[in-house]
Parts: C-alpha cells; structure tokens; sequence
C-alpha cells in the first residue's frame, strides 16, 4: 500500500507520533461538506507515504498506486460499509450514519467494472487499540510513461508539496523540457533562414 520511501526522495512524510483522538461519528452530510483539517503530526509514517493526513482520513501514493485509509466510527462492520467510485469521484456510506466522506480526485484513476466493485477493507489502525479505518486502494490512471504524483486525496483538501520527494524526476524532466525547447528553436531558427523555391507552374 502506498509507495516506498524510495520513490518519495527518501524523506519521511509523517513521522509517528502519539495516537490521536478518535474521529467523532459523522452526522449524514455535516461530516461531508465540512472541509478536511491537516494534521500536522499523523499516527503512523507508513500510511502518509508520499501522502498526507487530515482529520478525516490518511493517504499515501506510489508512482503507481494511491492508497486512503478513512477513519470510521469504532464497532463499524463491513456489512455496515457501501462504496462507490468512478473514474474521478468517491462515496463512502455506512450505515445508518448515511455519506461518511465524498468527494473528486486531482487525478483520474482506474474505475471498476461497477461502481460498487471497490478494493476496500476494514483495518485496525495501527498504534490506536480500538479505532478501524477503511482501506481502499485505487490505481493512478496516469498516461503511459509518465508519473503523475498527486498532491492531495480529495480536491479542496489540505494539499502536499510534491516537489519534496519528486526529486530526480524533477530534474529529468526540467532537463527534457531544455533539450526540447533547444530543438524546437534550432527547428525554427533554420525554417526563417530557409530560401523559398520558386518554381514556374507554367513548366508543369
């Protein structure tokens, strides 16, 4: 889940430190509209991988994959857990608390089959006896050949600065982008100095 510290520059994006609070139990839509928190201290580094935390859930990401774990109410069960995803969006219900979190991705992603067709389970979250989180993962949908580290989970939501442990993708591309621009100015530097051809149609 999520990516090693090696595709992140080899910086810790979340250091552990101590267990915070259990997230209060969401009230329907309240606990959806209300905009995300980050969190300056998350539980575990190995859930913000190339990530991030906010009071509503933990994520992290590989050059491939991204991978969310949502705080849910203690005593949630699985039958309780209804999730649906499209190719830019998220819907997470449990009931009979109704819509638990929603929202777009920055970045498309690779959509099931069915929209309720989801890779997700319940997990103890780690260094907090008693509190659950939802784990779903999701596959980046990126172009072929590139990577495309996001910046958050959700739009809107407290964002990551990706320039930290892009690292030497960073400079690969900065250098692609000299030696194109370079070319594509000889190109056209040698199209001006060209001499037009005139031919007599007549002669045709």
């Amino acid at each position: 889940d999520g990516g090693d510290d090696g595709e992140c520059g080899g910086e810790d994006h979340g250091a552990a430190a101590a267990p915070l609070p259990a997230p209060p139990a969401p009230s329907g839509l309240g606990a959806v509209e209300r905009q995300s928190k980050p969190l300056q201290e998350p539980r575990t580094s190995g859930l913000t991988s190339c990530g991030g935390a906010t009071d509503r859930y933990l994520w992290s990401q590989s050059k491939t994959d991204v991978t969310a774990h949502f705080r849910v109410p203690q005593g949630t069960r699985a039958k309780q857990v209804h999730l649906s995803l499209t190719a830019d969006h998220i819907k997470v219900v449990i009931d009979p608390l109704g819509v638990h979190a929603e929202g777009a991705f920055p970045h498309a992603v690779v959509p099931p089959a069915e929209s309720d067709d989801v890779d997700w389970e319940l997990v103890d979250a780690p260094d907090a006896p008693g509190e659950r989180l939802l784990r779903v993962g999701l596959a980046k949908d990126s172009p072929e050949g590139i990577v495309v580290w996001w910046d958050s989970l959700l739009r809107g939501d407290p964002t990551v600065d990706v320039t930290r442990f892009e690292g030497r993708d960073l400079a690969k591309a900065s250098s692609m982008d000299a030696s194109w621009k370079e070319a594509h100015d000889l190109f056209r530097q040698r199209v001006k100095e060209r001499t037009p051809v005139v031919i007599d149609a007549t002669e045709i």
